[in-house]
């Protein structure tokens, strides 16, 4: 089963990309909401605010970093198994690099 992954950059039409393909293939949408509702299941709670915060991303999570590589990666891995979708976000291509079926 092929995953898709759709990096999102300012102005780029990252997320309408990763939208219509999904549509069109008939695959599930995984954006950042539904990133954030998974995470918050494993208690990173403000995943929207530090996801979209003018400092950085990382900056929020200096001192739990590898942790929430661990989970975020853990969680593309996890649609990855379940197939059939399009992952709209930023470095989830390489946590799935190597994956059989993987749409870059």
């Amino acid at each position: 089963m092929a995953i898709v992954t759709v990096s999102r950059e300012f102005g780029s039409a990252g997320s309408e990309i990763a939208r219509k393909a999904a549509e069109e293939l008939g695959y599930s949408l995984v954006d950042k909401d539904i990133v954030g509702r998974l995470l918050a299941g494993y208690g990173l709670i403000d995943f929207e605010r530090a996801y979209e915060a003018e400092s950085g991303f990382w900056s929020q999570f200096d001192d739990r970093r590898r942790t929430i590589v661990d989970m975020l990666d853990r969680t593309a891995r996890a649609v990855a198994r379940r197939g059939r979708a399009v992952i709209l976000g930023r470095g989830f291509y390489l946590a799935l690099a190597g994956l059989p079926g993987l749409i870059s």
